[in-house]
């Protein structure tokens, strides 16, 4: 199985190391551990010599999308590690790869209702920003069913909120459809989006467009946090 981490800075540099360590004691098979970054020097370029099956791809995070796009058979199986900081690299890899398909696309502001939740603002030129934490989460929190902040059950998941938000807007036409991309812890601190959830939802959302839609969100999530972008068919 290959792991690809989205950027070679702090965050890619940690979760390289405790891949590593997962696999060493047996919890995951990782055949390679791929680490994609514009840059050259990244810091994590300075280590993955010591590491088996370890290389870094230098590339652009949306020119790597088209090669996962056009690696569908191969990569299937693996596993894509997202930045907990940085642009919504999947909204852009659908924008993309959805223009090419499905003709012009464009960023359209979300303008539904913001749901009740602990923290929901929408931000920058309309993308949504949510989560279910009352507070501050522990860093590298791996979501158990006892929330750390509240010391109770958790009894919630971002993928069902955001599910039901946008079920309530496809009346008005404000969002026809949504691709939901959840992100789960895996082994040692480490969340990832199966590769092959990846290309269910692409494929079924450029379906979607071609059919009819207009306005398709697409959704980054993990149990507790979300982020959510709207894309217009022009």
């Amino acid at each position: 199985m290959r792991y690809f981490i989205a950027g070679g800075g702090c965050y890619g540099s940690y979760y390289v190391r405790q891949l590593d360590r997962a696999r060493a004691l047996g919890k995951i098979s990782a055949t390679e551990i791929v680490v994609v970054d514009r840059n050259p020097q990244c810091a994590v370029s300075k280590t993955l010599d010591s590491i088996a099956g370890a290389r870094l791809v230098v590339c652009d995070w949306l020119e790597f999308g088209k090669q996962v796009w056009e690696h569908q058979k191969e990569w299937a199986n693996d596993m894509w590690v997202p930045t907990p900081i940085g642009p919504h690299i999947l909204y852009h890899w659908v924008a993309n790869q959805g223009g090419i398909r499905s003709g012009a696309l464009a960023h359209a502001p979300y303008q539904g209702v913001v749901p009740p939740l602990a923290y929901a603002q929408v931000i920058g030129e309309g993308t949504l920003v949510l989560s279910h934490a009352p507070g501050v989460c522990p860093v590298n929190c791996v979501e158990p069913l006892i929330c750390p902040l509240t010391k109770d059950h958790r009894d919630w998941e971002m993928k069902d909120t955001v599910r039901e938000l946008v079920q309530e807007q496809k009346a008005s036409h404000l969002i026809d459809d949504v691709a939901v991309f959840v992100c789960h812890h895996h082994s040692h601190g480490v969340g990832t989006i199966p590769m092959t959830s990846i290309y269910e939802e692409w494929n079924r959302i450029y379906q979607r467009l071609s059919s009819g839609a207009r306005r398709v969100a697409v959704a980054t999530v993990s149990s507790c946090h979300g982020i959510l972008d709207v894309m217009e068919k022009r």
